[in-house]
């Protein structure tokens, strides 16, 4: 479901950033209540495409209750389709529409003393949140921030940063590490790979300290700093991960392609959807997931990245089975009760039944 709300303001961030503040009404802020990690799926119109976007939520639940404002930050991507819209189309007072917050990157350790997070580029602006509401629920708590960028003139939510460090001198670490300005240490020169996530093992960053991990960033990011805590047997259960969105293609594209595939095809599978109280019997292509099968019917249904990396699209499998093509973001208690990335499933069995009214 998806609600229409006031864009705020747009203000300038870092050299190619911004962080965007939307107004969301009173009778809706008790459904946009977040755990800080979440995200937001953005729907727009553009050029006649409908596309839609998830956008980690860099703000606190205080500032929706007090003014009713949820923020998210952007990096802006030269020529790029929503770049272009924030830059050149959209403006303070325009009615948009958002998704709830969704998501699974967020603190699940209660007690955990010691925090880390891992970040590259954008992906800080879910962590800010996490490192925030770490900070400030438990006065015995610290967080180590670990940021990398090309140049200090990149580095996103910069005052914002500086700001919990002042206010949290003793508890809060920044670490930064730029791959296109001079450092006098090489350990701050370059990228986090391998080489100085051991580094910092062995020096700022005990294994035996780290309660809790969180990465967001690039692909190639996320796996080298997840493989390297599991080579050194940090429990599984102790590290987060949260993927960009990667390969998105809008709606009205990603619908030629499906009419590719239709071609002289005929149906395989049958799926039973159970949607917004209602149960369509629908019939199912050879290799078509259950996504694509619903949107050929003309079907609402919730959807965002279509990669496998957001959990926009998540739903029951009742009866049946199927496999995932891709998953970034179920987790094994998920995966255990059920539930499947609707853009990433493909029918198994003869017929399969799937519900979003249980999820």
């Amino acid at each position: 479901m998806t609600y229409s709300v006031r864009l705020e303001n747009i203000i300038d961030d870092a050299i190619d950033s911004k962080i965007v503040s939307f107004f969301i009404p009173e009778k809706h802020r008790a459904v946009f209540h977040f755990v800080p990690g979440q995200y937001i799926t953005l729907w727009v119109e553009i050029k006649g495409i409908e596309v839609r976007r998830c956008y980690s939520i860099c703000s606190d639940n205080d500032l929706l209750n007090a003014k009713g404002i949820v923020q998210i930050g952007c990096r802006m991507i030269p020529n790029g389709l929503m770049s272009n819209w924030f830059n050149h189309e959209v403006k303070p007072g325009d009615k948009v529409k958002l998704m709830p917050p969704m998501g699974h990157f967020q603190i699940l350790k209660k007690k955990a003393l010691h925090r880390v997070g891992f970040a590259s580029g954008s992906g800080i602006t879910p962590i800010l949140a996490i490192m925030r509401e770490t900070l400030q629920s438990n006065a015995l708590s610290k967080f180590t921030l670990v940021y990398a960028n090309k140049h200090t003139t990149t580095v996103m939510f910069k005052e914002a940063l500086q700001d919990l460090k002042d206010r949290y001198l003793d508890r809060l670490t920044l670490i930064y590490i730029f791959s296109r300005q001079q450092q006098d240490n090489d350990l701050f020169q370059g990228r986090i790979n391998k080489e100085k996530v051991n580094a910092f093992l062995q020096s700022l960053l005990p294994l035996g300290s780290l309660d809790e991990v969180f990465i967001c960033g690039p692909n190639d990011m996320i796996e080298s700093v997840a493989n390297t805590l599991k080579e050194h047997h940090l429990p599984e259960d102790r590290v987060r991960v949260e993927y960009f969105v990667a390969g998105y293609t809008p709606l009205a594209l990603q619908s030629k392609t499906d009419e590719s595939i239709i071609q002289g095809a005929q149906p395989t599978n049958r799926l039973k959807l159970h949607l917004n109280g209602k149960i369509f019997e629908l019939p199912m292509l050879a290799h078509e997931t259950v996504l694509q099968c619903a949107l050929r019917a003309g079907l609402d249904i919730p959807f965002s990245c279509q990669s496998g990396v957001c959990c926009t699209c998540m739903a029951k499998l009742l009866t049946g089975s199927v496999d995932l093509l891709k998953n970034f973001t179920l987790q094994k208690k998920e995966l255990s009760l059920n539930y499947i990335l609707t853009c990433q499933a493909v029918a198994r069995s003869d017929s399969i039944e799937v519900s979003f009214d249980d999820r």
